[in-house]
């Protein structure tokens, strides 16, 4: 049984995750599905930054044909960041353990992304707490993601770094006004609102979210990156670049980007968390 979880959350759920896993492990063998383990190489990094207390969460799990990656940066401008960031981190590694067959993947995303916002309200109720999300699958080398908020995820493939999902801020609302004339580039560029996010799990209406219409067949030696604003905010997408270019390694490649971040010694570093995932 090929089965690896890295997670950040607490050891009770993870056992009763292990659990799961091993079940549909056990199912697989009585039906005799026999599948190749994915060639993915899988690192992470994680700082707090000067912030009081570590509000982003983040989990993997390797389980015979597929891997699953989450990350959630839960919202320190509301209560109990932390709290919703493991809630629904927690709930796609245990929904990803309990079905045996994901098909289709994205609507398998799309529908864990509804369910764990409703599992976030329900539970958090009075209290408003708020997290962003980036979950991707990987099976048969095809990526597929689902993502709500203003964490990245990234395709390094041929020396260049594309960002695959939409930040989901004013400043795109922003953007459109200037487009249609009714706004100045400097109102644009320069509004105090511009990063505000307009779409985050702890919304009752959760309309605008973003993800995989097709999936991405990944290539030999093609890297993907998730990753929270406190990473992005201290680099540019060339320092990013650089880093990149000049790590073979993939956790020494995670651990070179946060200590990149450190260095900068931005004014209240947000906490900065990462995975990488390399196809072999």
């Amino acid at each position: 049984m090929i089965l690896k979880i890295i997670s950040r959350v607490p050891q009770p759920l993870l056992v009763a995750i292990i659990l799961l896993c091993g079940l549909k492990f056990l199912l697989s063998k009585k039906y005799k599905l026999k599948q190749a383990s994915p060639q993915i190489k899988i690192a992470n990094a994680q700082n707090l930054g000067e912030r009081k207390r570590q509000e982003d969460s983040f989990a993997t799990i390797v389980d015979e044909d597929r891997v699953l990656a989450v990350l959630a940066d839960g919202m320190g401008g509301l209560k109990s960041g932390k709290k919703a960031s493991e809630l629904v981190t927690k709930y796609f590694m245990e929904q990803f353990c309990r079905v045996y067959n994901i098909s289709p993947i994205n609507q398998f995303l799309v529908n864990t992304l509804h369910n764990s916002n409703q599992e976030l309200l329900a539970k958090s109720r009075p209290e408003k707490i708020g997290t962003t999300i980036v979950a991707i699958i990987i099976k048969n080398n095809f990526l597929y993601w689902v993502t709500v908020g203003d964490s990245h995820l990234y395709l390094y493939r041929d020396k260049e770094l594309t960002q695959l999902n939409t930040d989901h801020i004013f400043g795109n609302k922003l953007h459109a006004s200037y487009r249609a004339g009714e706004i100045s580039r400097y109102k644009m560029l320069n509004h105090p609102q511009k990063n505000r996010l307009t779409s985050y799990l702890g919304m009752e209406d959760l309309s605008e979210l973003d993800c995989s219409k097709d999936p991405v067949e990944l290539r030999k030696n093609d890297r993907i990156i998730l990753c929270t604003d406190g990473v992005y905010d201290s680099l540019s997408k060339q320092e990013l670049i650089q880093i990149l270019d000049h790590n073979e390694d993939v956790q020494e490649l995670a651990e070179d980007i946060i200590d990149k971040v450190l260095i900068k010694e931005k004014p209240n570093q947000d906490n900065a968390t990462l995975v990488v995932l390399e196809k072999k």
